[in-house]
């Protein structure tokens, strides 16, 4: 079995020669939470965690073009992550707001999970896993990440007048909101691409061979 992941960025994955069932799997970026208002006290919403969406392909094509949905600043939506613009979306989160958090990504694939929504006045919720939904947020902590995803948690809101929120965690988790005027409300985590592919049993005897 082999494997390629992307982190960031945009380009172009060639499919090796041989390989079968190849399976595609996206990670949304995070949502960033809303800024918090000019009067001190008040916590507005967390992002939302980004979606997850997985694709097999049996006979698959020669290359495929993706981008990496990339970390979001506060006040923004999360980025989709996408393959060939709409073979595979795994969707970002939504961005929090001065009445609520953002909601969750979800994708668009073979299996999708959605990211966990964030809290009205709080935290951002979790980046759905590869076998479950992200977690929702509370109103001072992130969501957890789904199962698959372990890092993709959202960041926790401030606690306390003047306190700052903080950021999600790869893969996709929404970002926390600050408090009162003084605090710092914060982005959601970028996503993620991963390629994984069989190898077929002639390939995998010629790799033998080369490498003996």
């Amino acid at each position: 079995m082999g494997q390629q992941a992307y982190t960031s960025g945009s380009g172009t994955f060639n499919v090796p020669a041989g390989a079968t069932d190849l399976i595609i799997e996206c990670f949304g970026g995070g949502g960033g939470a809303a800024s918090p208002p000019s009067t001190n006290g008040v916590v507005y919403g967390g992002g939302g965690g980004g979606g997850y969406a997985k694709t097999t392909i049996a006979s698959p094509d020669a290359s495929y073009t993706y981008s990496v949905g990339a970390a979001s600043s506060a006040n923004a939506a999360g980025n989709n992550s996408t393959v060939n613009t709409n073979v595979v979306i795994g969707a970002g989160g939504a961005v929090g707001t001065s009445g609520s958090g953002g909601a969750g990504g979800s994708g668009t694939g073979d299996a999708t999970y959605s990211g966990g929504a964030g809290a009205s006045q709080g935290g951002g919720g979790g980046g759905a896993g590869s076998s479950s939904n992200g977690v929702n947020a509370s109103t001072s902590s992130g969501g957890a990440g789904g199962t698959g995803n372990p890092d993709g948690s959202g960041g926790d809101a401030g606690v306390g007048n003047n306190s700052s929120g903080t950021a999600g965690t790869a893969y996709g988790g929404g970002g926390g909101s600050g408090v009162g005027k003084n605090g710092v409300s914060m982005g959601g985590a970028s996503g993620a691409i991963i390629f994984s592919w069989s190898e077929s049993a002639i390939n995998i005897v010629m790799n033998i061979i080369t490498n003996a």
